[in-house]
């Protein structure tokens, strides 16, 4: 850098790469966060499953997976969990501590942490589904993070898949 005038620097640019934004595929990825007794999702999440306005969870304690289908605000087990008009970068935070109380257990967490994981998209019948596998997570212990996700985990989310 070279200083030409009072506060004018030159700058060459000879050698200088642009990073590709795949690179920062962790922030395009959906996101479900877990923390003491609420859940949260991303921007990207609410727009995977196209703003919808209610969903149905479904979980598998063994597999450490948690399903989320969009389903009709009316339909049993549904959880309203956005309001599709709304113009946030998040969902809502969901209460649902007894839930949580038992999938704290059933996953040896401590509950003092926030864990959150990315999402694949699959699709079934023509409908997006996201399934985030907690058998790969991130540990936060509020702004510090404590336990990384694997590394191969975020290039995997992005190819999503089919349910059958």
């Amino acid at each position: 850098m070279k200083k030409s005038g009072s506060d004018i620097f030159e700058i060459n640019l000879d050698g200088v790469q642009t990073l590709q934004s795949d690179c920062f595929t962790r922030t395009q990825l959906p996101m479900l966060s877990i923390c003491k007794s609420n859940i949260q999702f991303n921007l990207q999440a609410l727009e995977a499953l196209q703003k919808c306005k209610a969903i149905r969870m479904l979980v598998n304690k063994d597999a450490q997976h948690i399903l989320i289908r969009p389903v009709h605000p009316r339909s049993k087990d549904a959880i309203l969990w956005t309001n599709p008009e709304a113009k946030t970068n998040m969902s809502p935070e969901l209460e649902c501590g007894l839930f949580l109380k038992q999938l704290y257990n059933a996953w040896d967490w401590n509950p003092e942490y926030r864990y959150q994981t990315g999402g694949r998209i699959l699709h079934s019948d023509k409908q997006a589904m996201l399934l985030f596998d907690f058998s790969e997570y991130e540990v936060w212990d509020e702004f510090t993070q404590v336990k990384g996700i694997h590394p191969g985990f975020l290039e995997e989310s992005k190819t999503g898949g089919t349910v059958k």
